[in-house]
């Protein structure tokens, strides 16, 4: 070879050295996933029960994404609406960027992303969340004895004022360090019966079920807020000269929730629920001793509650709790004699 192809040779070579070759491997991606727009792939992030999850994933550096599965942990819901007429728990919904609610807590619960990118790579990453609420949590219920007051012309479990109370309900917890929140107690009737009957004359009085909504907030679902005292005094009338037997019996649930106050979007979970129940049965006798006021005599009566149950569930409903008249089979109309539903 002579000098000057020699010198050609190695300049060619230098060249091809230099140059990329098309066999070269591309840049891989990487897959990050982002909760409320920030990238916390790998990390840990501390947030309330009931707060919003916003999650999200980018790819950068190299080829799109054409499939993403997400597995998220349970307890986690899409949303829970709520009015006096009814409510829904939403149920979790996984898409490409999912929304959703815990309403439990729990230590670095798992987010796993898996996906699949265009350029037939497969991988998953991961992120974690520290799910925060009140713990500690314990109800106590407290209750009076079924009395007759009103000048003989009602009884119930108390006398229904600040001093008798009929069932008072409290509780205590500790919340979590940096969330505040408040409690939201629900009251759902399970059954509710009235029975009247006298000479010739019979009524049955019955609850279907439903929301129990007190008078002085009819349009709230709410039976009330904060720590407590809450307090129930069902009762029932008794003056009329028709009837001579009265009973009833009532079972209710009391439910305690709980919301976050630090983020406007945030929902309330559930914490627990106090099983309870009252009922009485009353007869009339007169006697001489009976002048200014009926002669009604406590035959049987009962008051139960159960201890407080930790309860990840929602209470649900279709309407509010209504008394109504139930006819008897068998028994003319014109003997079936009710008072006012209360």
């Amino acid at each position: 070879m002579s000098p000057r192809s020699y010198a050609l040779f190695a300049v060619l070579l230098a060249v091809f050295c230099l140059t990329p070759t098309a066999h070269a491997q591309t840049q891989a991606a990487k897959v990050d996933i982002t909760f409320n727009g920030k990238v916390v792939t790998g990390q840990t992030q501390t947030i309330m029960s009931g707060q919003l999850v916003q999650l999200g994933y980018s790819v950068s550096g190299g080829p799109s994404a054409v499939s993403v599965a997400w597995l998220v942990p349970q307890y986690a819901v899409g949303g829970f609406p709520a009015s006096v007429q009814k409510t829904q728990v939403i149920p979790l919904t996984i898409n490409q960027e999912p929304r959703f609610y815990w309403i439990d807590q729990g230590l670095r619960k798992q987010i796993t992303l898996e996906y699949i990118l265009s350029d037939r790579e497969e991988g998953r990453v991961f992120t974690w969340f520290n799910v925060m609420g009140p713990t500690n949590v314990n109800v106590t219920a407290q209750t009076q004895a079924v009395e007759i007051f009103g000048g003989g012309t009602q009884v119930g479990l108390g006398q229904g004022t600040p001093e008798s109370q009929g069932i008072v309900f409290n509780v205590t917890a500790t919340m979590p360090s940096g969330g505040s929140g408040h409690f939201i107690w629900v009251q759902y009737i399970n059954s509710d019966d009235f029975g009247y009957s006298g000479p010739g004359v019979v009524c049955t009085m019955a609850s279907a079920g439903g929301l129990d909504v007190p008078k002085q907030t009819p349009n709230s679902y709410q039976y009330g807020t904060g720590p407590g005292p809450i307090d129930d005094s069902p009762d029932e009338a008794l003056g009329s000269s028709l009837y001579n037997q009265v009973s009833r019996q009532l079972i209710a649930t009391m439910y305690l929730l709980w919301k976050y106050d630090g983020d406007q979007t945030s929902i309330p979970v559930p914490l627990g629920l106090v099983n309870w129940q009252t009922g009485w049965d009353l007869s009339f006798a007169k006697s001489a001793k009976c002048i200014a006021a009926p002669c009604w005599n406590v035959t049987s009566s009962q008051v139960w509650h159960s201890v407080y149950q930790p309860y990840i569930h929602y209470p649900g409903w279709n309407g509010v709790s209504t008394i109504k008249q139930v006819l008897l089979p068998n028994v003319p109309a014109a003997n079936q004699k009710c008072p006012p539903a209360p």
